[in-house]
């Protein structure tokens, strides 16, 4: 009894994030309507472009919220595959912007897709941390200059 009652509220778990995923999704598309709507009312050039680059901003971020989404099915794939998707996502989303390069190197290992995901959300999380270590110490130093922040994997257990 007590094992059904576990699976309904991992189920119910699962809904609730997903509805709040596809809110989320929603909610960025309709930032991103808004603001091309507002470009496109604009008769500024200046305006234009700089609503352009938002526009691009937001999509870029809507790419990486999809990246890091927990996966429907229970499958195995790619984790440099998987990887490599989420990190052009943060590049382009925040990293390019404040002038780092992330570059990944990994071996291709196959996983279940939620090790994957789980793997994501922690490397997700550590370039996150890094890039605003980086834009404070760094930036002080060379404003003009590009930083780095380099991830390595050649396996993990299982």
């Amino acid at each position: 009894m007590a094992e059904i009652a576990l699976k309904r509220e991992i189920t119910l778990e699962r809904i609730l994030l997903y509805e709040l995923i596809h809110r989320i999704n929603n909610e960025f598309s309709f930032l991103i309507g808004a603001v091309s709507r507002t470009a496109a009312r604009s008769v500024n050039h200046e305006v234009k472009v700089a609503l352009a680059h938002i526009i691009e901003v937001l999509s870029h971020y809507a790419e990486l919220h999809h990246a890091l989404q927990m996966p429907e099915s229970d499958t195995h794939i790619d984790a440099a595959s998987y990887l490599e998707n989420l990190c052009l996502s943060m590049s382009r989303s925040k990293l390019d912007g404040l002038k780092i390069d992330l570059v990944l190197t990994a071996s291709p290992l196959r996983l279940p897709s939620e090790r994957c995901w789980r793997l994501g959300m922690i490397v997700y999380e550590l370039v996150t941390n890094a890039a605003g270590r980086c834009r404070l110490h760094c930036g002080r130093r060379r404003k003009a200059s590009r930083e780095g922040i380099s991830l390595m994997f050649e396996g993990m257990p299982n």
